[in-house]
Order: C-alpha cells, then sequence, then structure tokens
C-alpha cells in the first residue's frame, strides 16, 4: 500500500492502483480473450504491444491471462466452477459466453503456450 500512495499521493484510482501492482484490468483480459475466440491475431498482437507500452509487465499479463483461461476451463468442465474458483456466482455466469465459444483443447492449448512464455520472459 505504501508503494501506491507513493506513487499515486492522496488521490488514489483503482487504475492506478493496478499499474503500480503490476495487475492486469479485468476488461483487458476479456478484449484478449475475445480476440482469442474471434482467432483477431493482429487485434491480440496490438493489445499486446499496447500493454507493453503502457509499461504493463507482460509476465504479470502472461500470468493473469492464463490464470483467466483456466478460470474458463473450469467454467465449461465443471457444474459448479465458484466452489473450487475465487470466482463469484455473477462472475462465472458473465464469463460462461466466453467459455462456451472456445473448445476444451484450445483452452488448454493456450493456457499450456502462456505456460512456457511466462518462463521465457522470466
Amino acid at each position: 500500500m505504501d508503494q501506491v500512495v507513493s506513487f499515486c499521493g492522496k488521490e488514489i484510482t483503482s487504475a492506478e492502483s493496478r499499474k503500480v501492482l503490476g495487475l492486469v484490468d479485468r476488461q483487458v483480459l476479456d478484449e484478449c480473450t475475445r480476440a482469442l475466440v474471434e482467432r483477431d491475431a493482429p487485434g491480440a498482437l496490438a493489445l499486446v504491444e499496447e500493454l507493453s507500452s503502457g509499461g504493463q509487465d507482460l509476465t504479470e499479463f502472461c500470468k493473469a491471462l492464463q490464470l483467466h483461461l483456466r478460470n474458463l476451463l473450469m467454467i465449461k468442465l465443471l457444474e459448479a466452477p465458484e466452489k473450487i474458483t475465487a470466482l463469484s456466482q455473477e462472475e462465472v455466469d458473465r464469463l460462461k459466453v466466453s467459455a462456451d465459444a472456445l473448445d476444451e483443447g484450445r483452452l488448454i492449448a493456450f493456457v499450456e503456450h502462456l505456460n512456457r512464455t511466462e518462463e521465457a520472459l522470466r
């Protein structure tokens, strides 16, 4: 918290807090997922470039996207994913559309690829 206060001053916004802490915004994960669903490689690459240019730690982005895609896989495979994920029922309902748009094999391949990419970035 001291790090956030020293960076932001007295007025702290959630966007500034996420940036200081290296956290990835949910909208970024949703946009990347949309690009994956639509097989929009140029859109996905543009998003990564935008994140990199904005100072986002790409290792943290890989970790966040990997967790996001794992959650989509859990939503796809389990009756009650909220019981073993940190997601609320509302979040599960919101993500179900994305989970249904990607097949199990693609989700697993994306997660494995992100794992290798994260290791390469270290």
